[in-house]
């Protein structure tokens, strides 16, 4: 007779069977575990879809551990000992256990607007069904369904986090996001390593009328009104031919003059547009 106890060092992909040798009449010669994807039936060695690891030797009553290897992340499953001597196979009655999740890669951040950051999970390799929490570390909070921030984890697929829009969220602050996941019998990860973001807004300008127009030249004359926190980095002007449209950098018959530089909130501001 055997039975079986609960399973032991879980992790993501690995499990330790524990079974008892209760009873037996002779030795057995063999002793191990079958294991398979959780059906909440009995099946036995050479049955679809089953695994079995065993050792021999020389057995009597006692406990025994089986190493199960290459399961599938956050996978539920039955486990029953076994045990065989000259009168056949004997089987413990099934348990039943649940891999870990694995800890999920650094989130993405990015899509920096002056309120707010997108953040979407990347799962490494979990399956569909796994969900996750996303922690902003300075604040300790955590995103919610909504993108708002508070104190009680939310919890969702990948799926159902997309690319999660957070609002409410201070311009020239940095947040530092981290996320952990769980698996379906709730059992939580570490959290990822972190990824930050800066919520930052794009200058604010003023376009004033074009001067020194000739037959092939003209000067564009424009003013940043407002950096909005960080000074510009590039500045310029684009043109194209009359659409009665907004363009920007990189639409079809845009061209486009800028400079690099460090640039501040300041007045009028000449570019010379040399068309033809």
């Amino acid at each position: 007779m055997l039975t079986i106890q609960d399973n032991t060092n879980t992790t993501a992909t690995e499990s330790t069977a524990n079974g008892t040798i209760t009873q037996t009449c002779t030795n057995a010669t063999s002793r191990g575990a079958i294991w398979y994807a959780y059906s909440n039936t009995d099946k036995i060695i050479g049955d679809a879809d089953v695994s079995s690891l065993s050792q021999d030797g020389d057995f009597g009553e006692g406990t025994f551990t089986v190493a199960l290897t290459g399961l599938d992340v956050n996978t539920r499953y039955n486990v029953r000992a076994h045990a065989s001597n000259p009168d056949g196979t004997g089987y413990s009655a099934r348990s039943a256990f649940w891999t870990l999740a694995n800890v999920p890669a650094s989130p993405t951040v990015d899509g920096a607007t002056a309120t707010t950051l997108d953040v979407t999970v990347n799962v490494n390799s979990n399956p569909a069904s796994t969900e996750f929490s996303i922690n902003e570390t300075s604040t300790n909070k955590f995103v919610q369904i909504d993108g708002s921030l508070n104190v009680t984890p939310a919890w969702q697929t990948a799926s159902g986090w997309g690319s999660t829009t957070i609002t409410g969220l201070t311009t020239g602050v940095t947040y530092t996001f981290q996320v952990k996941a769980r698996n379906e019998d709730n059992v939580e990860t570490a959290y990822s390593t972190t990824t930050q973001g800066l919520p930052v807004a794009v200058p604010a300008l003023s376009t004033e009328a074009t001067s020194d127009i000739t037959e092939t030249t003209a000067t564009g004359n424009g003013s940043i009104t407002n950096t909005n926190g960080n000074n510009a980095t590039n500045r310029g002007a684009i043109w194209y031919p009359y659409t009665d449209t907004d363009k920007v950098i990189g639409d079809a018959e845009v061209t486009n003059v800028s400079e690099d530089g460090d640039f501040t909130a300041e007045p009028l501001r000449p570019v010379s547009l040399p068309w033809t």
